[in-house]
């Protein structure tokens, strides 16, 4: 059976100016629960991009599922 991915809908930033060095010191407050390392210091974080007032990340998972 095929069945919609349920993502939220993006909204714009709630700050303005906000960078992309911003959003990636935001990410390092964000641990992986079985290492205890942040998820850049893991080198999942592959891109940041910010386009219209939303932010956009590309990241690796951990796990295949």
């Amino acid at each position: 059976m095929n069945e919609a991915i349920n993502r939220p809908t993006p909204r714009p930033l709630q700050t303005p100016n906000v960078t992309q060095d911003d959003i990636l010191e935001l990410l390092k407050t964000v641990y992986d629960p079985e290492l205890g390392v942040n998820i850049v210091d893991l080198g999942l974080v592959d891109e940041i991009r910010i386009d219209d007032g939303r932010a956009r990340i590309r990241m690796t998972l951990t796990t295949p599922g």
